[in-house]
């Protein structure tokens, strides 16, 4: 085999192995004339690829800083801590109302159960609205 045939061949199979679509695209629309000077622009426009996007990566990437010290405890209003009381008092009158036993029907006010399971509450029989 020729020598510039071999070259030409070496020149396709490193253009074709280029990994992003892009790249290949590039070096082969550069029509660089040997294997040599499409590695070098492969490597070149590779190298500002990377660059660019670390760069993008970091600009993407806020910046948090922080407050280094104490400030004064700012005292909070009145009403802040009444209402918080009032809270916490709902709150624990919630908890000691909540007992599984003490359920009322809803259908004929006996406790212990609901009104789906109401024995009192009079259901259609059949397949109709209405019916369980």
């Amino acid at each position: 085999m020729p020598p510039s045939v071999q070259s030409e061949l070496a020149w396709d199979q490193f253009i074709r192995a280029l990994s992003p679509v892009e790249l290949r695209n590039q070096t082969q629309l550069a029509h660089p004339q040997t294997l040599l000077a499409a590695l070098e622009l492969a490597l070149k426009r590779e190298i500002v690829w990377t660059g660019a996007a670390m760069d993008a990566q970091r600009d993407s990437t806020p910046t948090v800083r922080a407050v280094v010290g104490s400030c004064p405890e700012q005292e909070k209003p009145a009403w802040v801590a009444e209402v918080t009381e009032l809270l916490r008092a709902v709150s624990l009158q919630m908890a000691r109302n909540t007992r599984p036993g003490a359920r009322l029907c809803w259908g004929c006010g006996q406790p212990g159960h609901l009104v789906r399971n109401c024995p009192s509450s009079p259901r259609a029989q059949g397949n109709g609205p209405g019916s369980a």
